[in-house]
């Protein structure tokens, strides 16, 4: 019969043998698990033809004129920092809804803007634009948010991005394909809705105004969407109305076709998201590496792409709203409609050097 003590000692040499076995099966699911991940994003980003970072766990890129990203991000401080997955797709063009939706974070935030009694208790809209709101309530458009309020954590929509943060990572080639293609989906909806609507009077006010740049710049004036298209350099050009935090101003994309990817971004140090980010390439212009946060897979071949007059073409950009280039396109998300003129100025430096640098000057659809 074995005592007491005895049996407490065989109790602590089997628990003291059976705990690093648990841990090292726990970093070998991990493991598997990361590496089953990293192939699905792999796959989908070969299949959709987008970039990957198998790193960081994300995929990136420009699908049918629309910039998506969806990967891991560390949200939360201290002991409730964690890990989640976000998809974010823009829009071809800003919505002109004038509407801003996010899920509830809060029992002091509500509103039964929706008149639909299961969403307004979930998500919170604030709306500027009745005629915006009114193109929200259609029943696609609920379908939609409905699907996603199910499915994630929390949602966004602006009138440049749907943004979801899931509650469920997606871990294999299926799941994350099904992802983008319901962003995908999503954002057709979206599209559509808004195609129909009327801009607000503060911005039809903005007609003579535009009128007098597409005089100047040679561009066409849509004097029902208050909108511009073009080409600038031989790139399309689009200038439409956006909605940033409640307020009306003028969004402008330059499209380019790029026949090689470098994975060139540029945007500003502090993202209009409010999210800081690293620097990867330093350019070696003082000013322009205080103001920009640069990217691109050959360092070298991008300060070389960055030469003198993009450079201070990109900083006067900044002086009017926020701006970001990448192999797809230069685009500022938001400025006055009296800065068009100096915009249109800058803007066309960018691309005419981006037209020398061999690419095919191609016009594409500019919707």
């Amino acid at each position: 019969m074995l005592d007491s003590d005895t049996l407490f000692a065989l109790l602590c040499l089997l628990t003291g043998a059976a705990i690093p076995v648990v841990l090292v099966a726990l970093v070998l699911s991990r493991a598997r698990r990361q590496l089953r991940t990293s192939g699905a994003y792999r796959e989908v980003a070969r299949n959709m033809g987008l970039d990957v970072d198998t790193r960081g766990l994300s995929l990136q890129g420009v699908r049918e004129d629309r910039p998506l990203w969806v990967g891991e991000v560390l949200v939360g401080q201290g002991a409730e920092r964690r890990r989640e997955v976000q998809g974010v797709l823009g829009f071809r063009q800003p919505l002109g809804l004038g509407v801003d939706l996010h899920t509830r974070r809060s029992r002091r935030e509500s509103s039964d803007l929706l008149h639909q009694a299961d969403l307004d208790k979930r998500v919170v809209v604030q709306a500027s634009h009745p005629a915006g709101l009114e193109a929200l309530r259609r029943d696609d458009v609920l379908r939609v948010l409905d699907f996603f309020c199910e499915r994630s954590r929390q949602i966004e929509l602006t009138d440049e991005r749907l943004r979801v943060r899931l509650r469920r990572p997606p871990d294999t080639v299926d799941a994350l394909g099904a992802l983008v293609d319901r962003l995908e989906a999503a954002a057709g909806v979206l599209e559509a809705a808004g195609q129909g609507v009327e801009p607000p009077e503060a911005v039809r006010a903005w007609r003579p105004a535009l009128r007098e740049v597409a005089e100047k710049h040679g561009l066409n004036l849509d004097e029902e969407r208050v909108a511009l298209t073009g080409a600038v350099a031989g790139w399309p050009v689009r200038i439409v109305p956006n909605h940033v935090a409640g307020t009306w101003c003028v969004w402008l994309v330059v499209r380019f076709a790029p026949d090689v990817d470098t994975g060139l971004r540029v945007h500003p140090q502090r993202s209009p998201d409010g999210d800081g980010d690293a620097q990867d390439i330093v350019v070696g212009d003082p000013a322009f590496d205080t103001a920009f946060v640069v990217k691109g897979y050959d360092p070298e071949a991008v300060r070389t792409r960055l030469d003198a007059p993009i450079r201070r073409a990109l900083r006067g950009l900044l002086m009017l709203g926020p701006v970001s280039l990448d192999d797809h396109g230069l685009t500022v998300r938001c400025m006055p409609v009296d800065t068009l003129d100096e915009a249109l100025r800058h803007a066309r430096v960018v691309a005419e050097r981006f037209s020398d640098e061999g690419h095919d000057v191609r016009v594409i659809d500019v919707g």
